[in-house]
């Protein structure tokens, strides 16, 4: 449970990233999973900080989406699974309880 809680903490940095740099990007895919990663890390705001630095921020994006990419290399199915799954949590977003809910649901 902690190691996919700080995976995922990763993983939303990452998608923050790519939801602030979404005109550099411009993949629509990319910024769909980019906005749906902003929300996780509204959520999920224990791996990085205020206080930190940009670049620490940055390096800490850069980071998590090498991990991304190497885990959707190394696990493809369960990497689609995952994505389904927030894909659901994104379509609850009626509150703040039914996202908590749902991603309790997800862990336990």
């Amino acid at each position: 449970m902690e190691k996919m809680k700080k995976w995922l903490d990763m993983l939303s940095v990452g998608f923050k990233f790519l939801s602030e740099f979404e005109s550099f990007w411009n993949l629509p895919k990319l910024t769909r999973i980019g906005a749906l990663g902003y929300e996780l890390k509204s959520k999920i705001d224990t791996f990085t900080n205020e206080y930190e630095s940009k670049q620490a921020r940055i390096n800490s994006a850069f980071e998590a989406l090498d991990l991304v990419l190497k885990y959707k290399r190394e696990n493809p199915q369960e990497f689609e699974e995952i994505f389904s799954a927030l894909a659901r949590f994104s379509q609850k977003r009626k509150s703040d309880r039914q996202i908590d809910e749902a991603i309790k649901s997800f862990f336990d």
